[in-house]
């Protein structure tokens, strides 16, 4: 377009050497619809080299063109300022102070041949006014330099995943610190009813933090969250609140004791929310703030309000994972060792009949409880080694289980005189390991269940596995359930009968399950779906 327009301008006011100007012009033009359609079409990115060079060459024929269009008086005397507004797009800050120099001096060497009698003052004239664009050019480069690395190292803002609460918050107060180059950070937030405030002190690229009284959190949090940038007595007011520039005072936005109490002068002040945080963020002490610097503030607020609910939702997951697994762990000692637990008692009672009657017999029973402690004694064992997940293997884990299961089997005929026919044992290497441990503990429960309650003489475990799910069956030869029929969860739930514990676990596990009762004994059928992929 430029080149262009130089072609009207000078048909428009010819040259003292049109032809040559024409000549100069026209191959010009033709370059730069070159290099416009290698830009648009051809590889993306320009190289440093390509840059710099067409930049020499743009210089070299402005300064041709203002000597052949009467040097200082020339028209075309705007294209120098073009060249720095380019280089401030360009370059940057240096490029844009480098490339103000050469334009100076072309435009100084190309007009002084051709200054005329009557023209310095034009000439003096023309060059203050370059330096003077030059100089304003050279502040937007820096200004635009600036916000696009504070913009750059908030994009970089590290994301470390950690659960220490105080390591997280050095974490957050040392980048806005280090991107605002703030001396302090005034942190204060609030989770759910819960309000925390923080004062970090950088010292170079390290920031030492410090909890602050619950009353500056309080002060902070229940005073205007307005977004502003305050240098000396003037703020600069964000550009969604309506009207001109006005002065400001901290109080008005920051409570006077905090004001007072950390000597607030200079400040970035912004307030963020999150899903479940709300807080206010103060960078003090920093470089002479720049109204752009508000939009980085909330920026940065938006990050540290990720981060924060990041941290406190990982928080209540984990109290949650630890809730669930202290359930687990309660069931799993109902279903195993407190049974065992309190077949031994039942045992005792007897025993000191059976010393009276039977002094031998009273010895076996002893040794029977001797051999239900032990495996007692495994079971728990058990517990504690699933508890440390780095010391499982899945080989010996299934090996572990499968001798339980043996065990139990054993225990009960012990404990409660009930013959136990299980083939379980054989399938659990089969099962995903998510699902070994389930299938033992319901397998044990439902036994027990036969022993205590059903008054059975004997119990038949069946199990196997298939490409979608596992298939439980016990059957027992007791006296059933307190009412008759065939019944899922639904209806057991509705009836309020059933075994509890049973279909609590089975429900959790996505499966479903069947009692059929009869006077004579029940059967309870549970199907259990393989997880994908297993």
């Amino acid at each position: 377009m430029l080149a262009v327009a130089s072609l009207g301008a000078v048909y428009l006011q010819p040259t003292a050497l049109p032809r040559f100007t024409w000549c100069l012009l026209g191959t010009y033009t033709v370059y730069a619809l070159g290099f416009l359609i290698w830009t648009l079409f051809g590889p993306a990115g320009l190289a440093m080299r390509v840059m710099i060079g067409s930049h020499v060459l743009d210089l070299i024929v402005f300064g041709a063109i203002n000597y052949l269009s009467a040097g200082d008086s020339s028209p075309f005397f705007v294209y120098f300022v073009f060249s720095i507004v380019c280089a401030m797009l360009r370059f940057g800050r240096r490029g844009t102070l480098i490339t103000a120099i050469g334009a100076l001096m072309v435009f100084v060497v190309s007009s002084i041949p051709r200054l005329e009698e009557g023209e310095l003052n034009r000439f003096i004239i023309r060059a203050a006014y370059l330096i003077v664009v030059a100089s304003l050019l050279v502040y937007v480069a820096d200004y635009l330099q600036r916000i696009q690395a504070d913009l750059a190292r908030i994009a970089r803002w590290p994301r470390s995943l950690t659960q220490n609460h105080l390591r997280l918050m050095t974490e957050i107060i040392r980048e806005p610190a280090l991107v605002f180059e703030a001396g302090r950070v005034l942190l204060a937030y609030e989770h759910f009813a819960t309000r925390y405030a923080f004062l970090g002190t950088r010292d170079g690229n390290d920031v030492r933090i410090e909890e602050a009284s619950r009353n500056v959190a309080d002060l902070l949090l229940d005073s205007s969250s307005a977004t502003f940038v305050r240098s000396g007595s003037f703020a600069a007011v964000t550009p969604t609140e309506v009207g001109p520039l006005v002065p400001m005072r901290p109080s008005r936005s920051i409570p006077l004791e905090v004001v007072a109490a950390y000597h607030i002068e200079d400040v970035v002040a912004t307030s963020f929310n999150g899903d479940f945080v709300r807080g206010r963020l103060l960078l003090l002490d920093g470089r002479p703030p720049l109204l752009e610097e508000v939009n980085l503030a909330r920026i940065a607020g938006a990050v540290i309000a990720s981060r924060l609910d990041h941290y406190h939702a990982a928080e209540q997951l984990q109290r949650g994972a630890v809730a669930e697994e202290r359930v687990r762990v309660a069931r799993d000692l109902h279903d195993s060792v407190l049974q065992a637990l309190t077949g031994i008692a039942l045992q005792l009672r007897t025993i000191p009949r059976v010393m009276v009657r039977d002094r031998a017999e009273a010895e076996v029973r002893l040794g029977e409880i001797e051999q239900v402690i032990v495996s007692a004694q495994k079971d728990l064992r058990w517990f504690i080694e699933q508890l440390h997940p780095e010391r499982r293997r899945e080989d010996s884990e299934a090996a572990a289980i499968a001798e339980r299961i043996t065990s139990m089997s054993q225990r009960f005929e012990q404990q409660w005189g009930l013959k136990v026919e299980n083939d379980v044992a054989p399938i659990i290497h089969l099962l995903p390991v998510a699902l070994r441990h389930e299938v033992y503990t319901l397998v044990s429960e439902a036994v027990a269940n036969a022993a205590k309650h059903a008054s059975a003489k004997s119990v038949h475990v069946a199990a196997s596995v298939d490409d979608s799910e596992v298939r439980i069956d016990v059957a027992d030869d007791g006296k059933g359930f307190p009412f008759r029929g065939r019944y899922g969860v639904t209806e057991l739930t509705s009836m309020k009968q059933g075994p509890a514990t049973l279909k609590e676990r089975v429900t959790s596990l996505g499966g479903t399950l069947i009692v059929d009762s009869t006077a004579h004994g029940s059967r309870i059928e549970i199907r259990l779906p393989l997880p994908e992929g297993a």
